[in-house]
């Protein structure tokens, strides 16, 4: 069960943002423009650690109309199970939809799993206004609605900034009147997208490791303070420290409304989810490892159908792991030096035991190979671009110790022979 989840977090993490299942059409018979006195904002619903999909928080864009009794939050974090989502979520073509939902309904959503919800009221006059009304009116459209999401570049949360934004310029070209929203170009502290992924992680270890393990090198990297806008609860801060620039000078957030929540999103007690910590079954397997290297050393056999287990599902996330670097169209998934350690070849030595005596030689040019391999990621690990989850490290020196075991068996039957 926990190999499952474990295979399972790799892909449930890969979405960032709280994706919504399709449950209705678009809503449609809206006016064409908006009137003088309507409000455009974002609704920003804070990270909960409820569940895996509610870890990361979620954003909309919110546009009131009491005149014309309109409101509603444009959703662009909607996917639809009927259209074969999983099958090409999988591959990486993350094809997610937008659609208009009545903002009390939204905001209730939200509120009730226990997530404070966050409301940003922009800095926009009516010009601005109506470019973003008339791009969603566009957007809604059934040919128009679906987007190619992309959980660090496009998602729900930098899809109502880019829209703020777009809507400022276009109308100051309209208008005459230049208007650009200029965003600062470093964070306060400097971070990266690992770093903040984790953070909300932290409650949920299994997803921390799906995460380290999924995504690659290049996750590591420094990030600029427009990137933290892949993560909602940033948008605030990340929208005060930038300005928008014109005739005036003047501050992207006009005001600010706070929804507070009334759901549970309290987690159960915290030991026992330390019974199946990753770091407690990843350190049994290195004993076990241990122990086992220690009886091939002694001359004892070994439980042979734990140690195929061992083998054989290192090489099945092995595979997944290759797969998702090289097969899909995720982002930061490569170079990742996990590879390193899991790989398809491990599948090898769950088979090794089994092979005839005339293959002796490859099953020892494989032993030899991965002790290399998982010692040289032991000790040269440090160098590399890239932070490493602590149970990779304890599942190289599982692998390791059972390769130098069968290594050193083969060498004291050999001298037990002559």
């Amino acid at each position: 069960m926990k190999h499952r989840l474990y295979l399972l977090c790799i892909f449930a993490t890969l979405a960032v943002c709280c994706p919504q299942a399709l449950k209705s059409e678009p809503i449609y018979g809206l006016p064409d423009s908006l009137s003088s006195e309507a409000i455009v904002s974002i609704l920003v619903a804070e990270p909960s650690p409820d569940e895996v999909y509610t870890l990361y928080g979620h954003a909309g864009l919110r546009v009131q109309d009491r005149e014309q009794a309109i409101d509603l939050t444009f959703n662009y974090g909607i996917f639809n199970f009927d259209d074969g989502f999983l099958l090409r979520f999988v591959p990486g073509r993350t094809d997610y939809i937008v659609q208009p939902q009545l903002s009390q309904d939204y905001i209730h959503s939200y509120l009730s799993r226990g997530s404070q919800v966050r409301e940003l009221i922009l800095e926009m006059d009516s010009e601005a206004r109506q470019e973003a009304w008339h791009y969603l009116m566009h957007n809604i459209q059934p040919e128009n609605r679906v987007y190619r999401y992309n959980f660090f570049y496009d998602n729900c949360s930098t899809r109502p900034v880019q829209i703020f934004a777009e809507a400022l310029r276009r109308s100051g070209e309209r208008t005459g009147k230049a208007r650009i929203l200029t965003l600062p170009t470093r964070p306060e502290q400097p971070t990266t997208w690992r770093k903040q992924i984790n953070h909300l992680e932290q409650k949920h270890p299994w997803v921390v490791l799906g995460t380290d393990l999924a995504l690659g090198a290049p996750t590591d990297e420094a990030m600029s303070a427009r990137d933290l806008l892949f993560l909602p609860h940033h948008i605030e801060h990340v929208l005060r420290s930038g300005i928008i620039k014109g005739e005036h000078k003047a501050s992207p957030i006009r005001a600010t409304r706070l929804y507070e929540a009334y759901g549970d999103a309290s987690q159960g007690s915290s030991w026992l989810r330390w019974l199946y910590h990753p770091t407690l079954i990843f350190t049994l397997v290195l004993i076990g490892s241990l122990i086992a290297f220690v009886r091939m050393l002694l001359g004892h056999s070994i439980w042979r159908a734990l140690e195929i287990a061992l083998w054989s599902l290192g090489g099945l996330a092995g595979l997944i792991l290759w797969y998702i670097a090289l097969g899909t169209e995720h982002p930061k998934v490569w170079p990742n030096y996990n590879l390193i350690v899991l790989h398809p070849a491990l599948w090898l030595g769950g088979i090794s035991p089994l092979v005839r005596p005339r293959w002796q030689g490859l099953r020892l040019s494989f032993h030899f190979l991965n002790f290399a391999g998982q010692i040289g990621f032991l000790l040269l690990s440090w160098a590399l671009p890239q932070h490493f989850n602590s149970a990779v490290y304890m599942l190289a020196a599982s692998l390791a110790l059972l390769s130098l075991g069968r290594l050193l068996e083969y060498r004291r039957r050999r001298l037990q022979i002559q």
